[in-house]
């Protein structure tokens, strides 16, 4: 008899890790998510009814009908005892049909947001930005909005407001913004739109386009970081509605002669101001449209370049097979940087 129900759970335990090394494993290497353990539980459960079905009933010689009769009757009982657990159950499985969200998505649940990292027969789990797990019952989150932060892709937006003041040209100050969401490195799509005036400032909205959820902080303070040093550079100033300011009133901006651009570069404050008048004397202005080319890998130069104003990539050819080369962007400089320094010193 034991030989008769090993024959029967034996096959049983090996199509459920066979299921388990052929198809959940796979989907999880294809699609890069992981599939919910509610839905593998699921399949194996159903394996192990059919087991115990064939048990019952070539083994111990028993007709299935009665079997199925008491297992009702006995379903009806439990599900009467425990009601909301089957209904968390059911919101399970029918999440898990409708797939509004995945393991490993950032999403929001009501006024709960986190990442995806578990879904059991009763809950959803979230841990959130601080680390911190929350179980959500998922007849909860069946009835909540859902808003998914990666889905349909991983691109999610961000709005920033910024108020300067209404003195400047606004075509000046949206470029100047999106040139400071353009130098931070992580690749940020920029939307500026001039919002209008009020009785205190005017008002820009910065639209960014991540890529990664889980870095929307860091994004930000990287993007507020860029956007002071573009606006400081340029001597232009964030508007403050508590203090006192005359309206509309001239303020002087930035100098764009020679030694004033020379004053702010790291390497030449060691320089008395006499050796930076001599260097402004040589300096030349130059104009470079977008996607232009300042100098190409191979060139042989013997300038110095000083950015000051806007965003430029530095992009290097690597191979890429035989015969056959790509183009990296390997860095992002901004206002204030230089390029160009070995080949004045060579």
């Amino acid at each position: 008899m034991l030989f008769d129900i090993l024959w029967w759970v034996l096959p049983a335990v090996l199509i459920i890790q066979t299921i388990e090394r052929f198809v959940w494993i796979p989907i999880e290497a294809l699609s890069n998510r992981i599939i919910p353990n509610i839905v593998r539980r699921m399949a194996a459960l159903s394996i192990l009814f059919l087991a115990l079905s064939g048990i019952v009933a070539f083994v111990f010689d028993q007709k299935l009908t009665g079997l199925l009769a008491t297992s009702g009757m006995l379903a009806m009982i439990i599900g009467l005892a425990a009601q909301m657990n089957i209904s968390n159950m059911i919101s399970g499985i029918v999440l898990n049909i409708e797939r509004p969200f995945r393991i490993g998505d950032w999403i929001k649940i009501g006024d709960k947001k986190g990442k995806i990292i578990d879904m059991t027969w009763r809950t959803t789990r979230l841990q959130t930005i601080h680390a911190n797990v929350i179980s959500i019952p998922n007849s909860t989150a069946s009835e909540s909005l859902i808003e998914n932060y990666q889905y349909p892709d991983n691109t999610y937006w961000k709005e920033l407001v910024v108020y300067i003041d209404p003195i400047y040209s606004p075509v000046r100050v949206e470029k100047l913004l999106r040139d400071a969401i353009l130098s931070v490195k992580d690749r940020l799509e920029p939307h500026v739109m001039f919002g209008g005036v009020n009785d205190w400032a005017a008002s820009y909205t910065v639209r960014l386009a991540g890529k990664d959820y889980a870095k929307r902080e860091k994004y930000q303070r990287d993007v507020w970081n860029k956007i002071w040093a573009h606006l400081n550079r340029a001597g232009i100033e964030f508007a403050i509605k508590d203090r006192e300011q005359h309206q509309f009133q001239q303020k002087p901006i930035r100098k764009e002669d020679p030694l004033a651009i020379l004053e702010g570069i790291d390497i030449f404050r060691p320089f008395t101001t006499k050796a930076k008048s001599a260097l402004g004397q040589r300096m030349q202005r130059h104009t470079v449209l977008s996607e232009g080319i300042i100098m190409s890998q191979g060139d042989s130069e013997d300038s110095i370049f000083i950015i000051d104003e806007g965003v430029v990539g530095i992009r290097v050819q690597i191979e890429n097979g035989p015969d056959s080369y790509k183009e990296v962007e390997v860095a992002r400089l901004m206002a204030g940087d230089i390029i160009g320094e070995i080949a004045l010193l060579t």
